[in-house]
């Protein structure tokens, strides 16, 4: 009898063995699986078990920070999907679309669309155009284009997802929300901060009154609607959104949080930059102790903290650089 453990099958001898000849997977690859809280049933005598196995233990390694690796186990498998159960098994479109993500995730965006685009019809086919992987794909389809440098076709692949996405979904579904964030990044990467200002200001209101004002995702919409009112280069509509966003950053994250001393650096760079010299040395200055216990007295960030504040207190610059 094979181990059994609280978070799935612990394959046996026999089993590890054959992971390891067939697929390269080795043992700590399989127990990365099991902690993550993968059921392995590689011992299955139907033909999916020990395939299956292998597309969680790659899913598990790659959320583990090995991207790469997730791709190349992915790379492997799928032959062997395709030669026991076909091209158009669901098994099959599943494992290619996989491949697609972590291929992204590996740092090749061209051949992640690529893999993307050829998915899609076969999908499409076997799935139908509502099927919720087919409506994954078309999205990473567009990411993929629009990271790989064609802004524009990306935008009309988004702009052509997102109705059929609200009939399907509903207009509050998470999957509706993020499209009509990329969109708003999208555009503005095209044409400039206005238009993105108007639909991120849209879309936040949405996700306030869906998600609420400390979900992720609405605190990320802020943090955009920052970026691109920062590109206006108006230091006062910038605090105006900076100073309400780190309040809630403290409260919803906590005060040591990363993302909050970086909210606190943007605070002192505008300050400084809207003219207020004083206040933004005294702001550097409660940063500085704050960063160094998140972060460690050795981070370089200190060093650019440092001079800020000697910059401004000896009135060498009213501005300075964010760490």
């Amino acid at each position: 009898m094979r181990d059994q453990t609280a978070c799935g099958v612990r394959p046996g001898p026999a089993e590890l063995a054959e992971l390891y000849e067939r697929f390269g997977v080795t043992p700590s690859e399989v127990a990365c699986a099991l902690e993550a809280g993968a059921v392995l049933n590689t011992g299955s005598p139907h033909p999916v078990g020990m395939l299956n196995a292998v597309a969680k233990i790659a899913d598990a390694v790659g959320k583990e920070g090995a991207p790469h690796r997730a791709r190349d186990l992915l790379q492997t498998l799928l032959p062997e999907k395709i030669r026991r159960l076909g091209p158009r098994s669901t098994w099959t479109l599943t494992t290619r679309g996989n491949l697609a993500y972590w291929t992204g995730e590996s740092g090749d965006g061209a051949r992640a669309r690529d893999l993307f685009a050829a998915l899609l019809p076969d999908q499409t086919g076997v799935l139908g155009p509502d099927h919720p992987d087919t409506l994954t794909s078309r999205s990473a389809l567009a990411l993929w284009t629009a990271e790989t440098g064609d802004i524009s076709e990306a935008l009309a692949l988004f702009h052509a997802l997102l109705p059929d996405q609200t009939r399907i979904l509903g207009p509050d579904d998470p999957d509706v929300l993020d499209t009509r964030s990329s969109i708003a990044g999208w555009t503005g990467e095209l044409h400039g901060p206005a238009p993105a200002l108007e639909l991120l200001h849209d879309l936040l209101a949405d996700q306030i009154r869906t998600q609420g004002p400390g979900h992720p995702t609405t605190l990320l919409t802020r943090t955009h609607l920052l970026y691109w009112t920062a590109q206006t280069e108006d230091p006062r509509a910038v605090l105006a959104l900076l100073e309400p966003l780190l309040a809630d950053r403290i409260v919803f994250l906590g005060p040591d949080h990363p993302e909050v001393l970086d909210t606190r650096a943007e605070q002192a760079h505008w300050t400084a930059l809207s003219g207020d010299v004083p206040r933004a040395a005294d702001l550097w200055r409660t940063l500085l102790p704050l960063w160094e216990h998140v972060h460690g007295p050795d981070h370089p960030a200190l060093t650019d903290i440092r001079d800020s504040i000697t910059a401004l207190t000896t009135g060498r610059a009213s501005g300075d650089a964010v760490p």
